[in-house]
């Protein structure tokens, strides 16, 4: 079983006189490398080309050929499919058939974590162990200016959310949806392993936690979009799938942000990260010519190299430093196989204070690029909510 990228040739925007539309705006051509934002408007929301469903024809054709249809993605023209050598090369003479990428075989590397609490300084009594954190990239300041992210929407994808947790009390969230089991049920449910949905509650606390004199989020005045995109129970082709999926069903719902602590490297090389070649990237790339903010783990493999989708085009990737703002041993170095320099910003990602899913009061510390990734975003919607216009 092989499974694949399906690319239809471009669409017919005539189509488009078929839906109803508040505003329409077509996007001037781009030549292949050159990013130029659409500049959207958080106040004036407007449509183009990639809001146009992608056909039922082609799709309908596809299908016939007896492949399964996993991902439909607006954005690319195109979808995500398995099935046998033959019925893909069937496809692949379809004249609607731009091209078809193959999607590579491998095991993503698995990210750090440690439990046990580290408190290395006598912290405010407001902020409790989160305040250093908060602290070294000068979020204090913003938040005693008044800003806490108040009417800034951020789409955070990752493996699941405890929400019964204490510190989300009082979260505000906008939207949830499961990806991985196609429900709304972001935190356990049944069939998932027992620690699937630890790793986003971690994530999600730095962000937007609240509990005064235990722990404060970077951007908790915030609302929140949360999609469950990652299967812990092993290594599946979805999961890309699915982040592209969660990026498009986070922009309808007018996501300024996409906060995400996610990453793939595996079935892609170093030489693959040029911004234009994996997946994941083509797609974070689309979200931020749409007017989103990406920040992403940029990785945990050192001088290894970074991971996909910090190699997108103005995306904003995020490198670990520890309390004195020396960088992780294990923090991802680039540069990009094209030649820009990653990562471009770093947050606290050596015991960084969390909240954890052991139970309802439980709290810890994380290490690794996704506890600096939630910093940053928290910082970026810190800045939207005082100029807008950004």
């Amino acid at each position: 079983i092989y499974h694949v990228w399906v690319y239809f040739n471009d669409k017919n925007i005539g189509n488009i006189q078929n839906e109803t539309f508040y505003f329409l705006q077509l996007r001037e051509s781009m030549e292949p490398r050159t990013i130029q934002r659409r500049k959207k408007v958080r106040s004036e929301p407007f449509v183009d080309e990639h809001d146009v469903p992608v056909s039922r024809s082609y799709i309908g054709s596809v299908k016939e050929s007896g492949v399964k249809i996993r991902t439909i993605s607006k954005w690319m023209n195109a979808i995500s499919v398995s099935g046998s050598f033959s019925q893909i090369k069937m496809i692949s003479k379809y004249p609607f058939v731009k091209n078809i990428d193959p999607v590579l075989t491998g095991k993503r590397r698995e990210i750090e974590f440690i439990s046990q609490l580290r408190k290395t300084h006598s912290d405010p009594n407001f902020y409790g162990n989160s305040f250093n954190q908060l602290n070294q990239i000068n979020v204090i300041q913003l938040h005693e200016s008044g800003y806490t992210g108040n009417n800034v929407r951020i789409l955070v994808l990752d493996s699941g959310f405890y929400l019964d947790h204490e510190i989300f009390d009082s979260l505000n969230v906008i939207a949830a949806y499961d990806f991985v089991n196609q429900d709304t049920i972001v935190s356990n449910e049944v069939g998932d392993p027992s620690n699937q949905h630890n790793h986003g509650t971690q994530v999600l606390s730095v962000l937007a936690g609240f509990k005064p004199e235990t722990m404060i989020g970077s951007a908790y005045g915030a609302e929140f979009l949360l999609g469950k995109t990652e299967d812990i129970s092993g290594e599946y082709h979805s999961e890309e799938d699915n982040y592209i999926e969660g990026l498009e069903w986070g922009e309808s719902l007018g996501a300024d942000i996409v906060s995400s602590s996610i990453g793939y490297i595996a079935w892609y090389t170093q030489d693959d990260l040029d911004g234009q070649t994996a997946a994941i990237t083509k797609a974070v790339n689309i979200a931020i010519e749409l007017g989103m903010v990406v920040v992403t783990a940029v990785g945990n493999s050192g001088t290894s190299g970074i991971v996909a989708p910090a190699d997108a085009f103005d995306v904003i990737s995020c490198g670990a430093v520890d309390e004195h703002g020396l960088i992780w041993n294990n923090s991802s170095q680039g540069p990009t196989a094209d030649g820009r320099i990653k990562p471009e910003v770093c947050a606290l990602g050596m015991g960084t204070f969390t909240a954890q899913a052991n139970s309802t009061t439980s709290y810890g510390s994380g290490t690794g690029t996704s506890m600096s990734t939630p910093l940053v975003s928290g910082v970026c919607a810190l800045l939207l909510e005082a100029h807008p216009d950004w």
